[in-house]
Formats: structure tokens, C-alpha cells, sequence
């Protein structure tokens, strides 16, 4: 379990959620403070994982007590169009909410997961998981581009015609079986302390 991220960034990217595309889930971010402050608390999405977070939910403020953890909920609904992996990102900021997922700030903190929308983009053999025969069939691709015979378009999770190591992390956040996974993010603290200390306590996708 994290207890905070170095440089008030945690990349938990290797986690993943399995969602639909046009329905709608209900989050929930955990908030644990040592004072007493209102923290705050955005979500970002990269439907498409172009590195541009282009969906934006402002879920509001939490009141933090030392040792007591305040959860925030709100509803997500997927766009009609989103498939294949994406990335969300959930930022807690103190004072004041999140206008720019990659903005500086003083006291707060940031954390990426995976979302995989619809169907199992990381099962490669068709069986309905990912397993180790998925993982050799990547690696049989791996380096291949758009052209090449070993080239397969379904290993090539981020779109750009080639698989890289960016597709293997992205395929190895959705390791396991595809269906009827939850998603609990890492437990952690935050702090109203400089950036880098300390992270926000959780998110789940319910």
C-alpha cells in the first residue's frame, strides 16, 4: 500500500477497471488528512490515449479530520464513443480544485490508473483473458510496426503503429482475468504539506 508518491505524482497505471462505453458507474475517492482543511478532488480522463485529457470531473470538496477518512462520490458515464484502453487521472488538491491535469501545484496530489472500455482489447489469443499465452503472443509482436509481418493490430493498444513498451505497460494493466474485476486504488495519505509528501487515500469504481 502507497503512503505517499515521490514528487506528488503516483503512477498506478498498472491497475485497471473494465467499464462500457454510454454507461454510467458511480466513483468514490477516500480522502485522509492529519489536519483539519478542505481538500479537493478532480478526475481527468484520456478516453482515446492520445496523452490529452480531454473528459473533466470536477467531484468538489471534502472537510479532512486527522485520522478519519472522508469519501466523495459522484457518477462517471463513459462516452458512447470511448473504446480500448484510456487513462484516468484523480487529482486532491488543497484550497482550491484542479483546473489543468497537468498543472503545478504546492499541496496536493496526482494518480493515473487504466481503464479498459469494452470488451478485452488485451486478450490476443480471443479466450476471454489475458494470460501467459497472451503474453507470449506480445512478445512475438513486440517491436513490430505497422507493415511488418510479425505486426498485430491488437497489441498495439495505443494506436500509433508500432508496439512499444508503452503498449506492454498498458497490456500488462489489464494481466489477468478480463472479466468482473474491481478497481481499488492504492491506500494513501494526503496532507496539506508541500507536493510530494503525502497522496490522496483512494478511489474505486463501484
Amino acid at each position: 500500500m502507497s503512503e505517499g508518491a515521490p514528487c506528488s505524482y503516483g503512477d498506478y497505471s498498472y491497475m485497471s477497471t473494465e467499464v462500457e462505453a454510454g454507461e454510467t458507474y458511480q466513483i468514490s475517492v477516500s480522502v485522509d488528512g492529519d489536519g483539519s482543511w478542505t481538500q479537493y478532488v478532480t478526475i481527468y480522463f484520456d478516453w482515446n490515449n492520445d496523452c490529452e485529457f480531454e473528459d473533466v470531473h470536477q467531484l468538489g470538496s471534502v472537510y479532512t479530520s486527522p485520522g478519519t477518512p472522508v469519501t466523495i462520490t459522484g457518477d462517471i458515464t463513459i462516452p458512447a464513443n470511448a473504446e480500448g484502453t484510456g487513462r484516468m487521472r484523480v487529482i486532491e488538491r488543497y484550497s482550491s480544485a484542479s483546473v489543468d491535469p497537468c498543472e503545478v501545484y504546492t499541496y496536493g496530489e496526482a494518480e493515473d490508473y487504466t481503464v479498459v472500455v469494452g470488451g478485452c482489447p488485451c486478450d490476443l489469443d480471443g479466450d476471454g483473458d489475458v494470460d501467459v499465452d497472451d503474453y507470449w503472443m506480445f512478445l512475438d509482436t513486440f517491436g513490430s510496426c505497422e507493415g511488418d509481418t510479425k505486426w498485430n493490430p491488437d497489441a498495439d493498444l495505443d494506436g500509433d503503429g508500432c508496439i512499444t513498451l508503452v503498449d506492454y505497460q498498458l497490456w500488462l494493466a489489464c494481466f489477468g482475468d478480463c472479466t468482473g474485476k474491481s478497481f481499488v486504488a492504492p491506500t494513501s495519505r494526503i496532507n496539506s504539506r508541500p507536493a510530494g509528501q503525502q497522496a490522496p487515500r483512494g478511489a474505486q469504481i463501484r
